[in-house]
């Protein structure tokens, strides 16, 4: 399932398939009784945003293409379901790419929505000023992490139906953190 999910969300904002087939079980590394497993091989698409802590300016700019990315997942009629900061990638390239396309069953746009402010909340929450520790860029580092917050907020409005869509949040990004 999650192959066929990767094939057809092909996108620079994806993890890359490098092939699925019969290999290992990852389940049971030594195979299934009948010897047969199946694998993924992805290419490397960075560290996961668990292990990242952004400035809030970083931040904006990868959540900004995470929403896009997911705008244009959306527009495909692909779902990603369980968007969480494990299943985004940083690359060294800076850019973000999400992974883990297995989806949730009966998952929709909104639930992808307010997985991305969850995560949103979370490198938010734990994001750091800019190193070079000026007055006026500590400033900056509070509102820019409090506009991020207040657009996470809106993405996971209790009320799914009031939860703007991926592209508007990449949006309000963008507007909230130029």
């Amino acid at each position: 399932n999650e192959a066929a999910r990767l094939e057809r969300a092909a996108h620079p904002g994806v993890v890359d398939l490098v092939a699925a087939g019969p290999g290992r079980s990852l389940v049971d590394p030594a195979g299934s009784e009948d010897g047969a497993g199946f694998e993924l091989r992805l290419a490397h698409a960075g560290e996961p945003l668990t292990a990242w802590t952004p400035t809030p300016r970083d931040l904006a700019g990868v959540a900004a293409a995470l929403a896009t990315t997911l705008a244009d997942l959306h527009d495909a009629g692909i779902v990603h379901g369980r968007v969480e900061a494990a299943h985004g990638l940083l690359g060294g390239d800076g850019h973000p790419r999400l992974c883990s396309l297995a989806g949730a069953s009966g998952a929709t746009p909104e639930d992808d929505v307010a997985g991305w402010g969850r995560v949103v909340t979370e490198l938010a929450t734990r994001s750091r000023a800019s190193r070079r520790g000026m007055r006026v860029l500590a400033r900056g580092h509070h509102r820019d992490r409090g506009a991020l917050l207040e657009v996470a907020e809106r993405a996971t409005d209790p009320v799914p139906e009031r939860r703007p869509t991926a592209r508007a949040i990449a949006d309000a990004v963008v507007s909230a953190v130029p």
